[in-house]
């Protein structure tokens, strides 16, 4: 579609596009003043790991060396859903006791003058009704918060700067910034509370053993204690004491292998909890139990930590069969982290980071439990050999050996219990978190700029909408208008080309002079030229080209192009006869400023002769047989059997005119036009541009040729008030000034 039909467009829908872009705004506008204002406050939040407190972890063994110390994107995913997670919400309701209004109350403040009328009422509390803020209510933005606001909490990161703003929105600037502050806080405390519990089942699982070992221990002092007050001491050979150092290294690493498998299972029910809220855990789960290939590597890693046992028993931990051991022992771990990375990760590998991540780290801690599980069981063999081999000595050393050992080991095993349970008990009350505060939320010195809406914006949004929209409504409009709007509806509709389009006549008045007469004239020049020209040739029925105006509905327009068509017809050198068959609203006589005299309406009832009924007209070369001077009451129906011999007549008396046009009466007013089709000559259809329906001009040129007409075209007359967007000179109007 060309700028110019855009142009004619809106300008024919300027009262509804006008209508619509001043409703808008003014609605907008009128919105943004009665919305009750919103105050921003934000707070913001640094995720960082602390080099010192992950060096201070390791070193207390709660972590792992290998653990990365910068922050992955999974991480600073998962943080942000922390942040809007029930825990740290609910913490901030519970602790602000945070309270909003209720809707009804709302809908009264924005009443002009309830405010004031309501309190002198004593319907005070109508205005301030309030109920507890939900914690759900807290993280979601509702559709209606810009009608009826309540605080509302938003976390948005910055992936660059891994810094997390929390953004606060209420009605009152000091219980933004109390709530943005108390989401920092709750935020840094939920992660802090994250941290701990990676290891709260490690230090509950050494708190349960702590009393169990502690009696062993005692038992196993009174004993030895007992024994020495009875036999005294006893001395040991040189081989014994060998074996029974040897005994105790492997007692102690079968110990410390025990306390790191829980430190791994500890980590690892962290890692499946986590997983557990995925869907997939409890399948790939039950494939990690029973997978075959994670079977026969345990039996493997089992046999190689036995031989590294019998081995260290002949060699140096430097020795290469020693170090040979390690190394498959480090590959057989390899492969039971990756078939549990496998299973674990395998479906979402690369869509999901968290679960990536999360798997990842399942698959580790799997490994290490497999390991030392399989530790321990070769160090309880080798265990029980080296006992077998102490009871080939005398019956009192190797029960004084046994007790001394039972000893040491219950010893050393309190010894580490409790310095990991000091350990666990340190890492609670340092209380460390990735998150830092790094700008707390404070009220500003001009809250004007942190308030919402903000009406400089809301102008411009008004001003966007009401253009976009009465734009989209005219356009709208004009695509669902069932009228004819363009030639080339009128044609479609018609089947027939649109031989003109008829501008409206400035200030609605339809006059043969004046500037708008010339326009109309131009308009119709070519349809002028295509009747001047032997172009429509003539019917055997008649002995010259007759023409005949059908409007649809609008007479007055229909009469109009009647008279210019037969006064340029006529300037053409032309004998033309001018019809006027309109008799209950005849027009041509006064258009033409002919004299009102009798016409067809007289001749055909008899009370005139048809040659003092035709008159002559300023140009000589046209003549006019009016509609005539009958009453209302007597005017008849036009007969189309005597139409037919009186316009031939007519012709003759017309100095044998050449050209003959008849004016029909409208479709809409009577159907006598439709009959009179056959007699007159070829139809050219006068549609209404946005009056006329396509539906209705499509049955009038149906209903011509079924009566016998030719449909030679249509003729689109706008209607007054209704012309088309000057764009020529309005346009050079604009570009000069």
């Amino acid at each position: 579609m060309e700028l110019r039909q855009l142009l004619e467009i809106l300008w024919r829908r300027r009262r509804l596009c006008c209508g619509l872009a001043l409703g808008v705004l003014a609605g907008v506008l009128l919105l943004s003043v009665l919305v009750v204002p919103r105050y921003e406050a934000t707070a913001k939040v640094l995720l960082y790991k602390s080099p010192s407190a992950a060096t201070l972890l390791s070193t207390l063994g709660l972590r792992t060396a290998t653990m990365p110390e910068t922050v992955s994107d999974a991480e600073v995913a998962n943080y942000k859903h922390i942040a809007l997670s029930k825990p740290v919400v609910q913490t901030v309701t519970q602790e602000l006791d945070l309270q909003r209004l209720r809707g009804r109350a709302i809908v009264l403040r924005m009443i002009p003058g309830a405010s004031w009328l309501l309190p002198r009422l004593g319907l005070e509390g109508l205005l301030n009704a309030t109920k507890p803020l939900q914690w759900d209510e807290l993280g979601k933005k509702s559709a209606l918060q810009f009608f009826m606001p309540r605080p509302y909490v938003d976390v948005s990161e910055d992936q660059d700067a891994d810094l997390f703003t929390i953004t606060v929105q209420s009605t009152d600037m000091a219980e933004s910034v109390r709530i943005a502050n108390a989401m920092a806080r709750a935020f840094i405390d939920r992660d802090a509370e994250l941290q701990r519990e990676e290891y709260y089942r490690f230090g509950d699982t050494i708190e349960a053993r702590i009393p169990l070992i502690k009696v062993e221990y005692e038992r196993t002092l009174k004993e030895i204690q007992d024994f020495r007050e009875q036999h005294g001491s006893i001395s040991l050979d040189e081989e014994m004491v060998r074996l029974i150092a040897q005994i105790s290294t492997v007692a102690s690493e079968r110990d410390e292998a025990g306390v790191q498998a829980e430190r791994a299972r500890a980590m690892l029910a962290e890692s499946q909890r986590l997983l557990a809220a995925t869907p997939r855990y409890a399948k790939v789960q039950e494939q990690v139990d029973r997978n075959p290939v994670v079977d026969s590597v345990k039996l493997t890693l089992r046999d190689l930590y036995l031989e590294l046992a019998n081995t260290r028993t002949l060699y140096t931990d430097q020795h290469p069969t020693v170090m040979d051991i390690q190394n498959r022992i480090k590959q057989a771990r390899d492969i039971i982290q990756e078939e549990s990375s496998r299973v674990f990760g395998g479906e979402t590998l690369g869509q999901d980071p968290l679960y990536t991540e999360l798997s990842q780290s399942a698959a580790q801690r799997t490994a290490d439990v497999v390991g030392f599980e399989m530790q321990q069981q070769a160090y309880d063999q080798v265990l029980a050999s080296l006992n077998n081999e102490l009871l080939r000595f005398p019956a009192l050393q190797t029960r004084y050996a046994l007790l001394n050992l039972q000893y040491r080991r219950a010893e050393a095993y309190f010894q580490t219990l409790t310095d990991i349970r000091y350990q666990v008990e340190t890492a609670r009350a340092m209380a460390i978190s990735n998150l830092r505060l790094v700008e707390a939320a404070c009220i500003p010195p001009d809250i004007t700029d942190y308030k919402q809406p903000d009406m400089v914006v809301q102008v411009a949004l008004a001003i966007f909408l009401a253009g976009f929209l009465s734009l989209t409504g005219t356009f709208l409009r004009e695509y669902l208008d069932p009228a004819v709007l363009r030639p080339d509806d009128a044609a479609a509709a018609a089947g027939a080309p649109c031989l003109a389009v008829l501008p409206a006549p400035s200030g609605g008045s339809f006059s043969t002079t004046g500037s708008s007469a010339n326009s109309q004239r131009q308009a119709l020049s070519a349809l002028a030229a295509a009747l001047a020209a032997p172009s429509l040739p003539m019917t055997a029925e008649h002995a010259t080209d007759r023409l005949s105006l059908f409007p649809l509905d609008d007479e007055a327009a229909a009469a109009l192009a009647a008279a210019l068509l037969g006064q340029m017809l006529a300037e053409e050198q032309h004998r033309v006869l001018l019809v006027d068959l309109c008799l209950a609203s005849p027009r041509l006589d006064t258009l033409l400023g002919a004299a009102c005299a009798p016409g067809v309406a007289d001749v055909l009832a008899g009370t005139a002769p048809l040659q003092t009924c035709l008159q002559r007209l300023p140009t000589e070369q046209a003549m006019l047989l009016a509609a005539g001077r009958l009453a209302p009451s007597q005017r008849m129906a036009l007969s189309r059997n005597a139409l037919a011999p009186m316009l031939d007549e007519a012709v003759q008396l017309a100095r044998q005119a050449d050209r003959t046009l008849c004016l029909l009466p409208a479709l809409a007013t009577t159907a006598d036009g439709l009959r009179l089709t056959g007699v007159t000559g070829d139809v050219v259809l006068l549609a209404s541009q946005g009056v006329t329906l396509r539906e209705t001009l499509e049955r009038a040129a149906r209903d011509v040729r079924q009566a016998g007409g030719v449909v030679r075209g249509v003729i689109l007359a706008q209607a007054p008030g209704g012309r088309a967007f000057p764009w020529p000179v309005r346009l050079r109007t604009l570009l000069r000034g």
